[in-house]
């Protein structure tokens, strides 16, 4: 997109360019006639891709988030004054504060640096707090946010130089990407959004992430995106006392069930959170939730702490005009040094069980592939890490056939043949008048048409992109070193046996900024998939390279004989459609 300063765009005159995100540019922007400057973002409402996406149009899905965005009125939200339509570019106009994002208030060196982290745990309870209020206002209206982190938790200051937060860029990133997932939102993204799920526990999780943060002055999770997103599905994060000894071990515990791996193994709600989180603040628990996998119980009270140098202290109550929640604990000032309350604070509700929140989570749409309902009630026993509970499919019960006489018997048959005849001679017909070759085609046409393609062994349904252009599945050893730099297998094999492993190989061609692939593989009873794993893809490299990565069919007691599908995407690639499909490869085991 071309630059715009010196244009006017909806009224607003745009005089500075204030840098490119992942979802269009942003420019200062004034209107003369009332002196009124502001923000607006820029974005291109063109499909970058030739095939139009299924549904509204991009133009028609972007008025209609946008017109959600406008309605929301809260003090610790940002403004959107109004959004439009120009050509072929769409814009939101927002509030424009002159203090920076939370980001820049933690980093040293930044014009709007304050403060270094680590912070007192008080002074994150009262931040925590703000983006929980703002949070549950969204959440109540169906709205979820799906990019939180410092960069979008921007800060403004009263008179009186007591800071606040305001959170912003609501919604776009599932406008504008086939995964709300990027390289700079990998490392707060929840577990699901890999999926492209998202949900109320989603925004919990990334908050939870920025709380880990603030207390402890890193993330749990570092390294190249490929790594970071296997750790967010995977690997327990650090306990914060490991970076921290100063966090209350209370804290720590609510902190760390905050980021439980499947979003129902978290707190009911972000109130809940932040409930949970005061509590814990004055050596209490009233919420009764179970604890999360491999997390110990809250036991222990906490020593005062000095507040933070340099912070000033949160406002009180929220400014007039603005809703708020009830369900949150209002932000209160940041106590002094080794000052405590000489009695708790009154204590709001205590927060819905589990039981209570089952219909919000299963309105969602999370995973909308399972099995029963059951699965919903327990946390998953998945080894493999993120994923629903396996559930064993019950024995179908047996049908009795009531006895017929061997003629009607001898004329269905005779029926049967005929039609089958007839489907193949049809069959030759539309193909070009012969039966397909069983050759050794590694892989369908790269494209959005899924394909049965012919293997020595019997036909194999293959879907590729134009990430992933080739797949296929072998018991053979792949040559090649194991990353980079493999060879594409001459024929795929549909069929395997139990003790076999199932080498997965897929070229992928990728550029620097989307090297990120996740692989799942799914087994199938009937339509529905009853198991879900996660094998691990390599390191990826930049431009056209062939992986291969090993998926065991014996390992587990959910996997064995059955049918399976494996869905390879690239999470940090943008699609050229709303809604097209995953690099897709089916096979058996025997």
């Amino acid at each position: 997109m071309a630059r715009l300063e010196g244009q006017t765009i909806g009224g607003w005159h745009l005089q500075n360019y204030l840098g490119a995100g992942e979802h269009g540019e942003v420019y200062l922007v004034e209107q003369a006639a009332v002196q009124k400057r502001a923000v607006m973002r820029i974005v291109q409402l063109r499909s970058p891709g030739p095939q139009a996406p299924a549904g509204p149009s991009l133009a028609g899905r972007f008025s209609q988030e946008a017109q959600r965005l406008v309605e929301l009125r809260h003090q610790y939200i940002l403004p959107l004054y109004e959004y439009g339509q120009q050509n072929d570019l769409g814009y939101l106009v927002a509030a424009y504060t002159s203090d920076g994002s939370l980001q820049d208030a933690f980093t040293p060196g930044r014009p709007s640096f304050r403060f270094g982290l680590p912070l007192d745990p008080r002074i994150v309870g009262s931040l925590l707090n703000q983006v929980c209020a703002a949070l549950t206002y969204a959440h109540e209206r169906n709205l979820f946010h799906g990019n939180i982190k410092p960069a979008n938790l921007l800060i403004s200051t009263d008179a009186g130089g007591n800071l606040s937060l305001l959170l912003s860029d609501f919604g776009l990133s599932r406008l504008f990407a086939s995964s709300p997932v990027t390289a700079s939102t990998v490392f707060y993204a929840a577990p699901e959004l890999f999926y492209n799920q998202l949900t109320a526990a989603s925004d919990q999780y990334s908050l939870a992430m920025v709380v880990y943060q603030l207390l402890t002055g890193r993330l749990p999770f570092g390294g190249e995106s490929q790594q970071v997103m296997q750790q967010q599905m995977q690997a327990p994060p650090t306990p914060l006392r490991s970076f921290n000894p100063n966090v209350p071990p209370m804290v720590e515990t609510v902190v760390l069930h905050a980021l439980a791996k499947h979003p129902i193994t978290r707190w009911p709600s972000v109130a809940a959170f932040a409930l949970a989180y005061q509590e814990a603040l004055i050596g209490r628990s009233s919420v009764s939730q179970p604890a999360g996998p491999g997390y110990a119980a809250m036991s222990a009270a906490w020593p005062a702490q000095p507040a933070a140098p340099g912070y000033a202290a949160m406002p009180a109550q929220p400014a007039a005009g603005y809703p708020q929640s009830a369900a949150v604990p209002a932000p209160v000032p940041v106590p002094v040094a080794q000052q405590r309350p000489a009695t708790p604070p009154p204590r709001p509700a205590p927060a819905p069980a589990f039981s209570q929140q089952q219909a919000a989570v299963t309105a969602s749409g999370w995973n909308p592939e399972r099995a029963n309902e059951d699965w919903m009630r327990e946390p998953p026993t998945n080894p493999q890490g993120y994923g629903p509970r396996p559930v064993e499919a019950a024995p179908a019960a047996p049908q009795v056939v009531p006895p017929r006489s061997k003629k009607l018997w001898f004329a269905l048959g005779g029926v049967s043949l005929v039609a089958v005849a007839l489907a193949v001679v049809l069959i030759i017909v539309l193909v070009g008048g012969k039966p397909a070759q069983t050759g050794a085609i590694p892989g369908a046409t790269p494209g959005r048409t899924a394909a049965v393609t012919p293997t020595p062994t019997g036909p194999q349904m293959i879907l590729t992109d134009q990430f992933v252009t080739a797949i296929a599945t072998t018991a053979d050893t792949v040559a090649g070193d194991g990353e980079c730099d493999n060879t594409f297998p001459t024929a795929s094999t549909p069929e395997f046996q139990t003790n076999d492993t199932v080498m997965i190989v897929y070229t992928a061609n990728l550029t620097d900024n989307q090297l990120g692939l996740i692989i799942r593989v799914n087994k199938i009873v009937g339509k529905q998939s009853v198991a879900m794993f996660s094998p691990v893809p390599p390191l990826l490299c930049a431009g056209e390279h062939t992986y291969v990565t090993p998926f065991h069919t014996n390992d587990d007691t959910q996997k064995g004989f059955g049918t399976y599908r494996v869905q390879i995407a690239c999470f940090l690639c943008r699609d050229t459609g709303a809604g097209a499909p995953d690099a897709t490869i089916f096979f058996k085991v025997n």
